[in-house]
């Protein structure tokens, strides 16, 4: 029986085939492994139960505060300005910084900028340059300030499209106060506005 029916013989592979083999086996379940995630984090995202990010969030700047200390108004010569066109009108930041020499101020220099204030003039400097910042401001109608991370006390004093002129030399302000930001926060308080506190504990209301 054995000669006539032979046992069939269970074929041999080469080494190589079979990691070939089990290789292709693992990928697959890999893939296969694969698409089930794929499909799972879909519906998740779809029912809004996961949010995927794919970009690494920028860490931001620390927000710039308002300064809200009380300036005393610096005589014109003290004060270095850069003054920078950003309007249509050629010529106006040479125009303007004329103005500002024959008022005594040291004009460093004379260039086109831009800004994104909507504003008549935006007065731009770093802390060491309030007190200059304040002067500028004083003498333009609408000057927003802008504080920067420069570390000398030259100010920016940056024209635009709406900007009208200086206010007549002798009628500048030039009492202590304070800068105006509006874009910055928070804004500042004139410390001359606010109303003192009441003397004595408060008291309630009789009922």
């Amino acid at each position: 029986m054995a000669e006539a029916f032979p046992e069939p013989e269970t074929p041999e592979y080469a080494p190589g085939t079979v990691r070939r083999r089990i290789t292709h086996g693992v990928t697959l379940v890999l893939l296969l492994a694969a698409v089930v995630a794929a499909v799972v984090l879909v519906g998740m995202v779809q029912r809004g139960e996961l949010e995927l990010k794919f970009a690494f969030s920028k860490p931001t700047a620390p927000a710039l505060t308002c300064p809200a200390l009380t300036l005393d108004y610096p005589a014109n010569t003290t004060v270095s300005v850069n003054v920078l066109n950003a309007g249509s009108s050629e010529g106006m930041a040479g125009a303007v910084a004329a103005e500002l020499g024959k008022r005594g101020f040291q004009v460093l220099s004379v260039e086109n900028g831009q800004t994104e204030q909507r504003a008549p003039a935006v007065v731009v400097s770093g802390s060491a340059g309030y007190a200059g910042a304040f002067n500028l401001q004083r003498n333009v109608v609408g000057a927003e300030y802008v504080q920067d991370d420069r570390t000398d006390a030259s100010v920016d004093f940056v024209v635009t499209g709406e900007y009208k002129g200086l206010i007549d030399s002798e009628k500048v302000d030039q009492t202590p106060g304070v800068l105006s930001c509006p874009r910055m926060s928070p804004p500042p308080v004139d410390p001359s506005t606010v109303p003192p506190a009441p003397d004595g504990p408060a008291v309630s209301p009789a009922n």
